[in-house]
């Protein structure tokens, strides 16, 4: 009888000893993991860590020591052990795993219970060289439909070779022209490329009109101790159902991200329609016979008067007679923390 059992009137809890040097497999962290990363890694079971419930094991991978409580291991197999014909000592070690687990399925996967394989070399690296999968790396079966433009997959280094591309053969002749406009379309990314066309210079100007229509801003100098907001120009191309282009649009939104809670904005919730109330909707409409009709508020966000008071800098295209004016809004603005409530 052991002291502990003599003293408690129990046995001691031993389930939880491990042989040392056994191979283990330990989860890796989802904070630190990207989409394609393994989520598992292989190591080898170095014992215990005092105070804590976590295992001590050395990643093969790195070779870096960590602690984990995240472990399966596998008991009686020794990733690394003296061969017998050693003459050299005890410091020359291979690798030996046993052939059924060399491809290892089904640990530690993720809620949508996908399958994790991690790959175990099978032969004896160099002492000095590190250990590679011989693993064939072939793309995956979800990235096979994804259609990627080729000479910017060229320029970019990717972990898996970009060989194939999504197949227009099955779609109709209508479908493929609307899928060709939606591709053949550019939208410029700033305000330097939109004025080089005409197009998008008239869209801009649109804006301006109803911007200045609705009252939104008065041009003010900037008052001591306030801060002005920046603003961007945000360009769509707007396509009706056969893929042709019905207008450009541009919207002038402001960073919001720049302003001070308690300061610039007070409340940002905005009440909206939930998908229930949709289904409804359309559920009775079916059921009554009625016609349904969709119509959409231009500039809709520009009707909702602004209670803060909020600066912004002059959005590009607008001439201002000198630095120091800004725009004091007085209408809600695309971007802001409280537009969407206004």
């Amino acid at each position: 009888m052991t002291p502990y059992e003599k003293l408690n009137g129990t046995l001691y809890d031993i389930s939880s000893l491990r042989v040392f040097g056994y191979l283990c497999y330990s989860s890796t962290v989802t904070s630190h993991r990207k989409k394609l990363d393994d989520r598992v890694v292989s190591s080898i079971f170095l014992g215990f860590q005092p105070h804590t419930k976590g295992y001590l094991f050395l990643n093969l991978q790195n070779h870096k020591i960590k602690i984990s409580r995240h472990i399966v291991f596998y008991e009686h197999h020794f990733p690394y052990k003296m061969k017998d014909d050693d003459n050299e000592g005890p410091n020359n070690l291979s690798l030996s795993v046993p052939q059924s687990y060399v491809s290892t399925y089904d640990f530690f996967s993720d809620n949508n219970n996908t399958a994790t394989e991690t790959m175990i070399p099978t032969e004896t690296a160099g002492h000095n060289s590190p250990r590679r999968s011989t693993r064939v790396r072939r793309t995956p079966t979800y990235l096979a439909d994804f259609h990627t433009d080729m000479p910017y997959a060229h320029t970019v280094s990717s972990k898996y070779p970009v060989n194939n591309f999504v197949s227009y053969h099955a779609l109709s002749s209508n479908f493929q022209h609307t899928i060709a406009s939606f591709s053949s379309s550019t939208e410029p990314q700033n305000y330097e490329d939109a004025s080089k066309h005409d197009c998008w210079k008239e869209a801009v100007a649109k804006e301006l009109t109803a911007l200045s229509a609705n009252n939104t801003w008065t041009l003010v100098p900037l008052p001591l101790g306030k801060k002005a907001i920046g603003c961007r120009w945000v360009y769509k191309v707007k396509h009706r159902s056969d893929g042709t282009i019905e207008h450009y649009k541009a919207h002038l939104v402001a960073k919001g991200y720049a302003q001070l809670e308690g300061l610039d904005f007070l409340d940002t919730f905005a009440p909206v329609v939930k998908l229930t109330t949709l289904r409804l909707l359309l559920a009775l409409a079916a059921s009554h016979k009625w016609f349904l009709k969709q119509l959409d508020v231009n500039n809709a966000f520009l009707h909702g008067d602004l209670l803060e008071e909020v600066y912004m800098k002059p959005p590009p295209g607008i001439n201002v007679p000198n630095p120091h004016i800004v725009c004091k809004l007085q209408r809600s603005l695309y971007g802001l923390r409280q537009a969407s409530r206004q």
